[in-house]
Order: structure tokens, then C-alpha cells, then sequence
């Protein structure tokens, strides 16, 4: 079965094709290893997919499944309340406008745990990732208040002042910022939910399953024919499927950045959504795309935004020092081209 995804984002105005092919090899034997479930539905701007096998017939029941799909909102619900930009009640929102910051700001477990890797991700890095990024993304109308502007260089360099990951600090349960600073966690709360989804149903004891949030993805276990859980990668330029790649996740995550979903353009040139924290500027290069995979979702997603953020030359460097398996999706002056990590190549499969 082969299932694409055509969206409309109504938060940036865009038609987004979801990068998510899944393919059901049927195994050598021809029988049918168990029941296949799918649930789908809406969450954080976006949408979730999510596919899981049934052994045990008790669970197989309607009201068993209807309350674990009900959890499962139950559970994205809460996510977004507390990492959203865009809820002016979630508790990011309250961070954002908190003015007691010599004293710290009291904080929840999953904020706390949120910005403690956010920042580990910083630190690996080199500040390519930064989740004080958001003065920036504001700025350059990304942000809550969608706009399409060139700002000045002045402001420019007082919104990066503002950006600096080193000066954030978590204490037991409460964080400290400098004046003005704005955490925005986006780059890395996709993928953070997608291994809650996944933890969740790995307590009801589904260990055969794959779950997928915008783009971002989790994989454990076997699809119902016995095989590891298999999607495309598809060239930015969406022509058909060239240049796509259908990767093997055999319990492993990926994730995948590009600068195409959503930017504008003024006066013939383009601006991405993806920031500089170290510019300040939305990115420029030749890369287009990166996939990354890793053991959970959360890293990848992280690893996917700071490697896209470094560029093509920067970031097949980075990702060869670090051993990251990565797919790089690259312009040339008409066509796109590719490299791939020793490790990703690994995890390939041909095209059907």
C-alpha cells in the first residue's frame, strides 16, 4: 500500500506533501502476522499519523481502541499546552511573559526536561541549534504575528543580542533567562511528541508500531507482514518521486528539515523560515532538505535543524565527525543532488 499526504497548513498558507510512504512487504510466507491499526488526527498545527499491530484479540475491541485514541489526543493536548508559541495560555506563552526572572520562573517536569536537551542540543552543536532563537523568528514574521518584512540590520543585531543559549539556566525546578530573551522549543516539540506517542503505547505493551507528526517519525518493531517499517524521502521539488529514497526504519526515528516549507519573497529573493542564530539571518545556502536518523525522535529533530542551519559543506562535516546518519538534499544551478552518510546508505531500500 503506498499512502502520501497532501495538507494544507492554514498557519503559513501553504500546501505542504508529507514525506511519508509507507510501504507492507509481504513476508516470505505469504500469511498475514496480525491486524493492522491506523489512527489519524490533528495536533500542533499539523497532523499525526499513527499505525500500530494487534496480537492480543482483548485489544482488538472497539472500546479498548477508542480510549487509547482518546489518551492519545488527551496526551497531544497537554503536549501543545505546554510547548506552543501559539496558545496564549500555554505554559511557554507564560514563560515568554514573565517578568520574574532574577527570582526564576517555576517551571513543569516536561518544560524542565524540554529546554534541559534543548540546550544539550546547543551545546553539541555549537549554538547551530538555539532555542532562544525565537526574538529572531519574530522578527523575521514567523512567528505568531505572520508577516512577510525585510527587517532593518539594526534590528537585526538587537534581536540577535537577545539570542544566546549560554544565558539560559535551569535550576531544580525553576529558570532563570535575561531580560527580553524568548525560549521557542518548535525545532524540537515535534519530535519530543512523537516519542511521548511512542512511550505510550509502548506501556500498553504495542511494541509494533509507527507514529508520525508532521513529517517527523518513530518507528519500533514490525508492520503487520513481518518487515521493518518503510518510508520515502521525496526531492524537495516534489516532480513525481525523483531523487526519493525509501529508508528502512528498524527501530530507529527520523526527522526532516527543510528551508522549502515556508518562507517568502521580496524583491526576487527568498527567505526561509530557518534562522541563523548566529547571523540572524534566514539561510542562503545550497541545502535544501536533511534527513537524520537516531534512536528517538527528539534528537533527530534537533540534529535535522542544526545540521540544515550549518549548510551543505558545514554540515556533511559535522555530520562525519559526530557519526550522524543523514541524507542531504542539495541545489544545483537546475537540478537537486544528494549525499548520504556511510550509516544512512545502510538503511536504503530500492524503489517498488
Amino acid at each position: 500500500m503506498l499512502l502520501t499526504i497532501l495538507e494544507y497548513n492554514y498557519r503559513f498558507k501553504y500546501y505542504l506533501i508529507i514525506t511519508l510512504t509507507f510501504f507492507f512487504f509481504s513476508c516470505s510466507s505469504g500469511s498475514n502476522r496480525s491486524e493492522l491499526v491506523e489512527f489519524r488526527g490533528g495536533t500542533m498545527g499539523t497532523t499525526y499519523v499513527i499505525k500500530f499491530v494487534l496480537n492480543s484479540d482483548e485489544k482488538k475491541q472497539p472500546s479498548y481502541l477508542d480510549g487509547l485514541k482518546v489518551e492519545i489526543d488527551r496526551l497531544l493536548r497537554d503536549f501543545n499546552g505546554v510547548f506552543s508559541t501559539y496558545d496564549e495560555e500555554s505554559e511557554i506563552s507564560f514563560v515568554n511573559g514573565s517578568l520574574n526572572r532574577e527570582e526564576g520562573i517555576l517551571i513543569s517536569r516536561e518544560f524542565r526536561e524540554g529546554i534541559i536537551a534543548a540546550l544539550k542540543f546547543s551545546d553539541f552543536t555549537e549554538g547551530k541549534f538555539d532555542p532562544s532563537i525565537s526574538p529572531l523568528v519574530d522578527l523575521w514574521g514567523f512567528g505568531r504575528n505572520r508577516r512577510e518584512v525585510v527587517p532593518d540590520e539594526a534590528d537585526i543585531a538587537r534581536s540577535k543580542k537577545l539570542v544566546n543559549y549560554k544565558k539560559i539556566k535551569v535550576e531544580n525546578d525553576k529558570l532563570y533567562l535575561a531580560a527580553e530573551m524568548q525560549i521557542d522549543l518548535s525545532a524540537i516539540a515535534k519530535g519530543k511528541a512523537v516519542d511521548l506517542v511512542g512511550e505510550a503505547l509502548e506501556r500498553e505493551a504495542i511494541d509494533d508500531y509507527l507514529v508520525e507528526i508532521g513529517g517527523e517519525v518513530r518507528a519500533r518493531g514490525r508492520n503487520q507482514r513481518g518487515k521493518a517499517w518503510a518510508i520515502f524521502i521525496v526531492s524537495p521539488d516534489f516532480d513525481s518521486q525523483t531523487g526519493s529514497l525509501v529508508v528502512s526504519l528498524d527501530d530507529l526515528s527520523m526527522a526532516t528539515s527543510g528551508d522549502y516549507l515556508s518562507y517568502f519573497e521580496k524583491d526576487g529573493k527568498r527567505y526561509s523560515h530557518i534562522i541563523d542564530p548566529v547571523t540572524g539571518y534566514p539561510i542562503s545556502h545550497k541545502l535544501a532538505s536533511i534527513s537524520v536518523l537516531a534512536e528517538n525522535c527528539e534528537e533527530a529533530d534537533a540534529l535535522a535543524t542544526a545540521i540544515l542551519v550549518m549548510g551543505e559543506e558545514e554540515g556533511k562535516q559535522f555530520a562525519k565527525e559526530k557519526n550522524i546518519p543523514a541524507h542531504f538534499i542539495y541545489r544545483e544551478e537546475d537540478r537537486f543532488s544528494t549525499f548520504t552518510t556511510s550509516y544512512f546508505k545502510k538503511r536504503l531500500k530500492k524503489k517498488s
